[in-house]
């Protein structure tokens, strides 16, 4: 389906860029210490720019965790319900993701708006670096209800062909 073809690629451009981040979190941290305790000269702005970097690394870390099932899930209680029950379990949970992340969207753009200031070091806006939270959300919503149609047609395409056999 073109759907699951453009969120599989969505998926590997949010995992690129998260590993990208964490290579660019480790180049700030270690620059950080290298100045701090070799060169005796505090590098703020490494520290600003990895607080956000990390930020960013969790938020959109954790929209590309959706799409490939790598997520911590409690699935004790699904397990034990019958296949139909196990299916319509799982779309339950694709489609409460996705309304939270509605609400995520709304309230991350409220975030983006209402945080003022700039970094202090860096000399760009506070409320700009959270932008990934909305965009982020976007991505859960997605995900989300894609999974939830996909896990849908597969289970309702494998009782059509069970049940015409």
């Amino acid at each position: 389906m073109k759907i699951q073809t453009f969120c599989e690629a969505s998926a590997r451009i949010v995992n690129m860029a998260t590993a990208l981040l964490i290579a660019a979190l480790t180049l700030f941290v270690s620059w950080q210490v290298f100045a701090r305790y070799v060169l005796n000269a505090g590098q703020f702005w490494a520290e600003e720019l990895s607080i956000i970097v990390m930020i960013w690394i969790g938020i959109l870390g954790a929209s590309s965790t959706l799409w490939s099932e790598s997520h911590i899930g409690l699935n004790v209680f699904v397990d034990r319900l019958p296949e139909t029950g196990k299916v319509m379990a799982r779309v339950f949970s694709d489609f409460l993701i996705a309304g939270f992340g509605i609400y995520l969207f709304i309230y991350g753009l409220q975030l983006v708006n209402k945080i003022t200031g700039t970094w202090s070091a860096l000399r760009i806006s506070i409320g700009m670096t959270y932008i990934v939270v909305p965009v982020s959300a976007v991505l859960l919503v997605l995900f989300a209800i894609s999974k939830g149609v996909l896990r849908l047609a597969a289970h309702f395409s494998a009782s059509q062909n069970t049940s015409s056999n």
